[in-house]
């Protein structure tokens, strides 16, 4: 699924960027886009944003602002009552999740 959607971001001529831990998505091409000059707002950096360019040399220097979709400000009701569906399980916060934390939130100001 992802290698497909990979395929038609690159007909599109798009470029990549996930919040996520950096070594899941190292290996696979991505690279902090601090290299690539795309922040947050006005110059922030997390070290938990990571690029891929999907056609080579897409990027070319400039200051590129990362802007979260709407598809992400969720009505918590409704979040609760898809939940709901599905059997209960127990909350827990894992040593990776505390990992991801401290990355997720590192920044970098320039």
């Amino acid at each position: 699924m992802i290698s497909h959607s990979f395929e038609k971001a690159k007909e599109m001529g798009a470029t990549v960027v996930v919040l996520g831990h950096p070594s899941n998505y190292v290996a696979r091409g991505f690279q902090s886009c601090i290299r690539k000059n795309i922040c947050f707002g006005d110059g922030y950096f997390f070290s938990g944003m990571l690029v891929k360019e999907l056609v080579p040399n897409t990027l070319d220097g400039r200051r590129y602002r990362f802007e979260k979709s709407p598809v992400f400000n969720l009505n918590q009701a409704e979040v609760e009552e898809f939940d709901g569906r599905f059997p209960k399980k127990e909350k827990k916060v894992l040593p990776r999740q505390k990992e991801f934390f401290i990355n997720s939130h590192s920044v970098v100001h320039l």
